[in-house]
């Protein structure tokens, strides 16, 4: 698809929405700022799951089906290392989209 000026704000603004998803995961320190961050983050790659496809921003989609599930509230078993690979992941997709845009 080519790139609009639509779809370069996009990009942009998705690629901001990400950056800051992973931050409010890093900096969570309680209960009530990690299910803040957790329905922040799924909020953000329900998002990218039904605009990526569409813009053509390069997302794998074992990157979308593990960012989504692991955001799932009421998921049993959230562990660190899902955050932190959460986390990862969302800092290098915001990248990937703002080199898009």
């Amino acid at each position: 698809m080519p790139r609009t000026a639509s779809s370069l704000n996009v990009a942009k603004r998705m690629s901001s929405s990400l950056d800051t998803a992973a931050s409010l995961l890093d900096s969570a320190r309680d209960k009530e700022a990690f299910l803040a961050a957790i329905r922040v983050n799924r909020a953000v790659w329900l998002k990218v799951r039904g605009i990526a496809p569409r813009l053509g921003w390069p997302v794998p989609r074992n990157v979308l089906e593990f960012s989504i599930s692991v955001t799932a509230l009421g998921r049993p078993g959230i562990n660190d290392h899902d955050v932190e690979t959460l986390i990862h992941i969302n800092r290098t997709m915001s990248r990937s989209i703002a080199e898009w845009a």
